[in-house]
C-alpha cells in the first residue's frame, strides 16, 4: 500500500522479489500518486498473477480490502510503503511454519526503524493476550501478521469505519475465532511514523472500547467490568504519555 512515497515503494517491492524459495503474488494498491509512483509501476514487469492498482480510496484500510480482494494465494500479508522483509527466506519461514501447525492467523516481530535505517524500536506482543488486546494495552504488529486469505475474508476484512485502529479491530475479530500462532522471529521491519503514531493521549484504549462494543462481545466477561477498566486505562495511558511530555517542555524554560 502507498500514496506519493516513490523511494518506499521501490524498497518494498525489491525485498518482495528477493524472496527465495517460494511463489509470491505481489499486490501494489497505490492511492492516485503523483511523485512519479504511477509511472514507475507501469514500468515494472509483473509476472502474473501480480499486479498493481492505482485509484482514490477511502484510506489505508480501504486499499487493503482492495489488495486482498484480488489475493488468490493460500496466505496473505500486508506491507505498506517503505516496509520489508529483513530476510530474503522471510516468506518461505511462514509458509513453512504454516504447513507445520495449520494455524489461521500468526504473528512475529516487527522492527522499527528510523528514515535512516537505524533501529527505533522492537514491536513484539508476546505472549498473545486477549484482555491486553481487547483494552488497547498492546497491538499486534500488522506488518508481521499473517492471514489465511479465506480466514481473513470469513472475519470480513478490515472494517473500515474502525479508521485508524482497523487494524487492531481486525485482529480483535480474529481472535475471537482462532487463537493465534506466535512466530518467534522479526517477519518485518517498518519505518516508524505515520497518522497513527501521532494520535493524542489514550486513543488506542478508547478506540478498542469502541471496536469491542461494535463486536457486541466482552474483554473481561462482564460490559460494566469492561467499561470501568477501560475508562482507567484511557486515564493511566493518558497520564503516561503527558507527563513525559510536559516534563520536557518544562525543562527547556
Amino acid at each position: 500500500m502507498t500514496r506519493n512515497d516513490l523511494a518506499g515503494i521501490q524498497r518494498t517491492r525489491a525485498s518482495v522479489l528477493a524472496q527465495q524459495g517460494v511463489k509470491i503474488q505481489h499486490i501494489v494498491v497505490d492511492g492516485a500518486s503523483s511523485d512519479g509512483t504511477v509511472e514507475w509501476l507501469q514500468e515494472q514487469r509483473w509476472a502474473k498473477p501480480s499486479t498493481f492498482l492505482s485509484q482514490p480510496d477511502d484510506g489505508i484500510y480501504d486499499a487493503m480490502n482492495r489488495g486482498a480482494a484480488l489475493a488468490t494465494g493460500s496466505l496473505i500479508v500486508f506491507l505498506n510503503g517503505g516496509d520489508v522483509f529483513p530476510r530474503t527466506w522471510t516468506v518461505r519461514e511462514v509458509a513453512e511454519h504454516w504447513q507445520a501447525y495449520g494455524w489461521a492467523w500468526a504473528y512475529g516481530i516487527t522492527v522499527l526503524s528510523k528514515v535512516d535505517g537505524r533501529v527505533s524500536r522492537i514491536h513484539q506482543f508476546a505472549p498473545f493476550s486477549r484482555v491486553r488486546l481487547g483494552l488497547g494495552l498492546s497491538a499486534v504488529p500488522h506488518q508481521a501478521t499473517w492471514m489465511q486469505t479465506d480466514f481473513f475474508r470469513q472475519i470480513g476484512g478490515y472494517r473500515v469505519a474502525a479508521t485508524l485502529s482497523a487494524d487492531m479491530d481486525l485482529c480483535w475479530a480474529a481472535c475471537q475465532v482462532a487463537e493465534p500462532a506466535l512466530i518467534g522471529e522479526v517477519l518485518s521491519v517498518a519505518e516508524e511514523g505515520g497518522v497513527s503514531a501521532q494520535q493524542g493521549p489514550g486513543y488506542y484504549a478508547r478506540a478498542m472500547r469502541a471496536n469491542v462494543k461494535h463486536h457486541g462481545n466482552s474483554v473481561t466477561g462482564s460490559r460494566v467490568i469492561d467499561g470501568l477498566t477501560a475508562w482507567t486505562v484511557v486515564l493511566w495511558t493518558s497520564i503516561v504519555q503527558i507527563i513525559p511530555t510536559w516534563w520536557a517542555k518544562r525543562a527547556r524554560k
